[in-house]
């Protein structure tokens, strides 16, 4: 992937330009990263380009990285999201896993590697999607099931961090979640 246009595009919009500038510097000779403080920017980047990865800050004063997702969302449904948040507020994380799709989220100040390979399993991920997607042309009721498999995965180690505190609430959460993810493999299973 010497060529810029072989590059796998991902857009990071974030309010603080020193993180878009240490992002864009660590990630620049493998993808092709675009970099805004603007939301509005970066919605004419995504009309513009096929972008498989979009990171987003969570707190930015014109609207959340959930908003932003959540507005998205209609217009990009194959977009593999990342949260980037600097606070450690899990409901924010939740309420972004539900209302925006999002894939996982990386606390600030993030780790290289870690984030590194986050941004390649999203990337793994946006590409059997839209290979799903292609060959069936629509979504299967397999891609569907292994989505909510996905998702519920995710609700539950959001709520496991919660579980440290020994709040009764999030065991209870845990329960459910789990009762929900035994029925969504139980589908899979039927259809297999």
């Amino acid at each position: 992937m010497d060529n810029l246009s072989d590059k796998i595009k991902i857009l990071y919009l974030d309010d603080e330009e020193h993180n878009l500038i240490a992002f864009k510097a660590l990630f620049r000779r493998e993808f092709d990263v675009f970099t805004t403080t603007s939301p509005q920017e970066a919605v004419a980047y995504l009309n513009s380009n096929e972008v498989p990865v979009i990171l987003s800050d969570q707190k930015m004063p014109e609207l959340s990285g959930v908003e932003f997702f959540e507005l998205t969302l209609a217009d990009f449904p194959q977009a593999v999201r990342i949260l980037v948040t600097g606070y450690a507020d899990i409901e924010a994380v939740i309420d972004a896993i539900n209302r925006g799709q999002v894939y996982r989220y990386v606390a600030k100040p993030w780790n290289e590697n870690d984030l590194r390979v986050c941004i390649l399993n999203a990337i793994d991920r946006y590409e059997l999607n839209t290979r799903g997607l292609t060959q069936n042309g629509g979504a299967s009721s397999w891609q569907k099931t292994k989505g909510k498999l996905q998702a519920g995965v995710s609700r539950i180690r959001l709520i496991i961090e919660r579980l440290r505190g020994y709040d009764e609430v999030a065991t209870n959460e845990v329960v459910a979640e789990l009762n929900e993810l035994e029925k969504s493999i139980n589908e899979v299973k039927q259809e297999a």
